[in-house]
């Protein structure tokens, strides 16, 4: 069995699909491996993040904190009245209801809670090549979770 961060990253992951198919975005991804394309935009971008420093234990359970950043790159469609600060805005909003859902804050009982931590100042530009403008955002998180003393897979208490 997975242990508890991974559980808690892969219902993070559903959220952000969950958000991409709202959205009618093309692309969220784990840890990507490559640099996006032009045709993956816009994406949404989840960055594992590490484990803080356990709270502490008590009767065999230890409280634990997993961080974690979502990323939004969106291509501007001025076109369609979609510039990149709207984009960027709408990724955020979707993102930051998703996962600070009080009726599911708890992941589904993964986690005590989910933290929003801040994050990066937007970016937006043109490509390097070409004449589209792009931007860009990060968003940090931290949700903190419960094992079982010497079971990292099970949910504590």
């Amino acid at each position: 069995m997975s242990s508890v961060r991974e559980q808690v990253l892969q219902a993070v992951l559903a959220k952000v699909e969950g958000v991409k198919a709202a959205l009618s975005w093309v692309t969220a991804v784990r840890n990507p491996r490559d640099p996006l394309g032009d045709d993956q935009l816009n994406a949404l971008v989840l960055f594992d993040g590490g484990l803080l420093d356990p709270r502490g234990l008590s009767g065999g359970v230890q409280e634990d904190e997993v961080e974690f950043s979502v990323g939004l790159i969106v291509r501007e469609k001025e076109s369609e009245g979609l510039t990149a600060e709207a984009l960027i805005d709408a990724g955020f909003v979707a993102i930051m209801d998703a996962l600070l859902d009080p009726d599911d804050i708890q992941l589904g009982g993964l986690v005590e809670c989910i933290d929003p931590r801040g994050g990066s100042d937007p970016v937006y530009g043109r490509a390097e090549k070409g004449a589209r403008v792009v931007g860009g955002l990060v968003m940090d998180f931290s949700a903190r979770f419960m094992t079982r003393e010497g079971d990292a897979s099970q949910v504590g208490p």
